[in-house]
């Protein structure tokens, strides 16, 4: 027996060493893979403030090619690019180019149509960027922090471009631009000397596109109804709806419609029925409704919005006894208060573009808080008079899409 276990034991050693050492070699042998371009940018990001500082133009040159060539026209890249060429005295030559745009690794710069296409989205996602950035730098295996050290180098670049004497008027703008972005607007592009100008037009287009109603918004809600006075009879209730609409400038504009339920009995009310009272203690509730909301201020990615919202409120009274007495009692139901919204970007991959390129599809979470005036008239039953609270919290999308090439 003692010879069966120690062979047993000799054997199982022999297996756990012969895969180890298998595993080793195998190991040894997957040295191959294939850099995404999180890999790719995170390195640029750490390498090229650095080689920028020792003034390796050649390396600088290959790292911004190479980041190009397999990830596309980022907003990094393309905004290193952009203030280098204008230290360097290239940018105008570069941007009245009409060469053809032919191989996705020619500079972003090269091609004067391209240019003026991707402009405003990498201007918009440069503000997104600065806006975002981390504020410690303790952490340099944190991508987050690579970027903020590379915004920092941007920023230091355009800084130091201020003082350049011989910059055309579109030079001075981009440069005071990325030295800080919420400084500078982007309607300056509208008004002398950029108007007329291409990126005058590109500005117009890409604002016209944030104006018109070329999307429908979505949302699904879930709240709580606070009944106040004598309707406070009818106790809180749980109401679940959506929300579809669209949003131009600052305003947005949604039906609504909810339907509202009790989670348990209400107290005893009495409704009138063929010339008779009736008691009830549960009832189905219905809000349709048109709701307007105007953007107050918008920082970041938060935004806080008014309410304006006209609507009808119903109520679908039911015998709790037999279901056999049903009435339905309708009020106008103005409302109005606050709202919260946190937008969301999801990027996705382009299939139908040859380039690298992406489409960016926004949501959002948001919470409101309305006050809904009721006139409800249950003459000769209980009274119902009274107004309500609402509060609701919301997930909705859109589905006009922004294309950036990045």
């Amino acid at each position: 027996m003692k010879k069966l276990i120690l062979f047993l034991s000799v054997c199982c050693t022999s297996f756990v060493a012969t895969a180890q050492l298998k595993d080793a070699y195998i190991g040894d042998l997957m040295t191959k893979r294939i850099l995404s371009c999180d890999d790719i940018g995170y390195n640029a990001a750490l390498l090229i403030p650095r080689m920028y500082k020792e003034s390796k133009t050649d390396t600088l040159d290959a790292i911004i090619t190479y980041w190009e060539r397999n990830c596309g026209m980022t907003e990094p890249a393309t905004s290193f690019s952009i203030l280098y060429a204008i230290e360097h005295n290239t940018f105008e030559k570069q941007t009245t180019n009409a060469t053809q745009y032919n191989n996705f690794t020619d500079p972003a710069l090269a091609d004067t149509a391209y240019f003026n296409k991707n402009i405003m989205a990498t201007l918009y996602a440069y503000r997104t960027a600065y806006d975002a950035r981390p504020e410690s730098d303790s952490n340099l295996d944190d991508p987050g922090i690579a970027y903020r050290l590379y915004y920092d180098l941007i920023r230091e670049m355009a800084a130091s471009l201020l003082h350049k004497t011989s910059l055309s008027p579109l030079e001075k703008f981009i440069v005071n631009y990325y030295s800080n972005p919420r400084t500078t607007s982007l309607s300056e592009l509208a008004e002398a000397p950029h108007d007329n100008t291409p990126i005058s037009h590109a500005y117009l287009k890409q604002k016209k596109n944030q104006n018109s109603f070329n999307g429908i918004d979505y949302a699904l809600t879930a709240g709580e109804v606070i009944p106040q006075g004598n309707l406070a009879t009818l106790g809180p209730s749980t109401y679940l709806g959506c929300l579809l609409g669209g949003k131009r400038n600052k305003w947005t504009f949604d039906f609504d419609f909810y339907v509202n339920f009790p989670l348990q009995n209400t107290k005893t009310y009495m409704v009138s029925n063929n010339d008779s009272l009736t008691p009830s203690n549960t009832f189905l509730g219905f809000y349709t409704g048109l709701d307007a909301a105007y953007e107050l201020f918008q920082v970041k990615k938060s935004e806080l919005d008014i309410l304006g919202c006209i609507g009808l409120q119903g109520l679908y009274v039911l015998n709790g006894n037999n279901g056999t007495a049903n009435l339905t009692l309708v009020s106008a139901n103005p409302n109005f208060g606050l709202g919260y919204k946190l937008y969301l970007s999801h990027k996705i991959k382009n299939a139908t573009d040859s380039r690298d390129a992406y489409i960016v599809r926004h949501s959002y979470i948001g919470i409101q808080a309305k006050y809904n005036m009721l006139f409800f008239n249950n003459y000769p039953g209980t009274s119902l008079s009274g107004n309500a609270f609402t509060v609701s919290i919301i997930y909705g999308g859109t589905t006009k899409r922004r294309n950036y090439n990045e």
